[in-house]
């Protein structure tokens, strides 16, 4: 990509089980808590909606949740509807923006 510097591209992630609920039947689930620059620093794309928001959006002002790919079809059939609902996530209110083409 034409960087100087040794790094192309930096991101911080942090794994997690969390209680997911709002939309089907509550369930246990593996998560990644990840920065803005995660999706793009490793080449992931979203299959529909978006793999991310605007920088000068403050997550703790909008919280948000990118579904892995996997996760959208096992269980969500993969339906394109999802964008924009409510899923609680550790009972905090998270809004989907989109699936991503990782299979995490």
């Amino acid at each position: 990509t034409g960087a100087d510097g040794p790094f192309d591209a930096l991101f911080a992630r942090s794994g997690r089980v969390v209680s997911l609920a709002g939309i089907g039947e509550p369930k246990i689930a593996g998560a990644e808590l990840v920065s803005g620059t995660y999706f793009d620093a490793l080449g992931l794309r979203a299959i529909v909606g978006a793999s991310a928001l605007p920088m000068t959006t403050r997550p703790r002002e909008h919280p948000v949740v990118v579904l892995s790919n996997a996760h959208w079809l096992e269980h969500f059939g993969g339906r394109r509807e999802i964008v924009g609902q409510t899923l609680r996530v550790n009972n905090q209110p998270m809004e989907i923006i989109g699936a991503s083409s990782g299979n995490g």
